[in-house]
């Protein structure tokens, strides 16, 4: 998992990086809260205006002045910038691979940055949504960046610890996988999968994560009781 000194160390190489501020750098991320991740796609479709009424002659996305300032511009020189750290074996990018990664939701083609730490685990670092090289919104769990799912920005990140965060996105899967189930979507092995992952990063499982407080037996009750729904009512269709 990235941790908060990690996540500082790849924010300076950024930051520090004069291509990389100068594909990123707007003033929207001054007009939008980071946390909203709207800045990117407003630029965009700003650029998408101004060459229909331009008649073609401002912002084709064609031109690298235009081109290097969406998505896939910002990931490359964000990918780039971080991995001049790693060859050069900076600090806080010690076993660190860099590179970009896709996604489409809903018809729309997004690409970010994808950083894989030491311990294998995949996240995700999407400077396009808050254009902001300070504070990129930040996604633990690399397939919910791909599933169009909600990310964290880089100074809550920092502020309440990779563990919170972390536990925050597990349990949003969890509901999310009880109610596929109670629906007929999802399957019972993919329910405890996510429970798994919760009890983890409470500390009851394998791999305890020290500071997260214990579920609560209500809570826990509730999405029992959940499942067991799902379960009837799928007996229910059966016969």
């Amino acid at each position: 998992m990235l941790t908060t000194q990690q996540l500082e160390a790849i924010l300076g190489a950024v930051t520090k990086d004069a291509e990389a501020g100068r594909r990123i750098d707007s003033n929207l991320d001054n007009i939008f809260p980071d946390s909203w991740g709207l800045a990117g796609g407003s630029r965009n479709m700003g650029y998408v205006l101004g060459n229909i009424f331009s008649g073609g002659l401002w912002g084709d996305p064609s031109e690298p002045e235009f081109a290097n300032r969406v998505c896939t511009g910002i990931a490359d020189a964000t990918a780039a910038s971080i991995q001049k750290s790693i060859d050069a074996k900076a600090p806080g990018f010690e076993g660190m691979t860099v590179t970009t990664i896709d996604r489409k939701v809903d018809g729309t083609h997004h690409t970010a940055t994808q950083i894989t730490t030491a311990d294998g685990q995949v996240q995700v670092l999407d400077w396009h949504q808050t254009l902001s090289a300070e504070n990129p919104m930040v996604y633990p769990d690399a397939s919910v960046w791909s599933k169009g799912g909600s990310g964290t920005t880089a100074e809550e990140y920092i502020e309440r610890g990779p563990d919170a965060v972390a536990l925050d996105g597990a349990q949003a899967r969890l509901n999310e996988q009880v109610e596929k189930f109670e629906n007929g979507e999802g399957s019972a092995r993919e329910v405890q999968q996510a429970q798994d992952r919760v009890d983890q990063l409470q500390g009851r499982g394998d791999t305890p994560a020290p500071g997260t407080a214990p579920i609560e037996a209500a809570e826990l009750t509730d999405i029992l009781a959940r499942i067991d729904s799902g379960l009837a009512r799928l007996r229910s269709n059966i016969s």
